[in-house]
């Protein structure tokens, strides 16, 4: 399961997990049915492989529940993923946003040389670090993107 603020994403094998625990029927024993790898029927369940139409075909064989149902469960699955992802994608770039505001960013674009002296003197008067005003400068085509590379450090952002 993926979440973003607005949308979880379940991938079908959460349906899957709960058919065999009704069933009462080990992942051993459906990967058998299933003629497929345990390991494969492992990544299946936890949403890692796509549920292909043969597969659903084979569900349907197994567990008696039409193949258009796995292909739906799927189908929906993969575009909530998508919107997750962007949502998160957004949310990250928000917190960047936030970190250096476009007011005090237009101010220091209109009046600097982009020396890597007044990028550390931004960042530090900003709070923040020297590499994300540098990124900005290169996605915004103010610099080349060769440029002071060596100010860039990579971060995780937790939301």
């Amino acid at each position: 399961m993926v979440r973003s603020r607005s949308y979880i994403a379940t991938p079908p094998g959460a349906t899957i997990k709960e058919q065999l625990n009704d069933r009462g029927m080990s992942q051993r024993e459906f990967a058998a049915r299933m003629d497929m790898s345990e390991k494969h029927i492992s990544r299946l369940i936890d949403g890692n492989v796509q549920l292909t139409p043969e597969v659903a075909v084979r569900l349907e064989v197994v567990l008696g529940v039409p193949a258009k149902f796995w292909n739906n469960l799927e189908a929906i699955y993969r575009e909530k993923l998508v919107k997750v992802e962007a949502e998160n994608a957004m949310e990250e770039d928000e917190i960047l946003a936030k970190q250096l505001p476009y007011r005090e960013m237009a101010k220091f674009v209109e009046k600097s040389s982009f020396s890597e002296f007044s990028v550390r003197s931004f960042a530090k008067q900003q709070g923040i670090a020297p590499g994300i005003v540098v990124g900005r400068l290169q996605n915004e085509g103010f610099i080349k993107h060769s440029m002071m590379n060596d100010l860039k450090e990579h971060y995780e952002i937790a939301i």
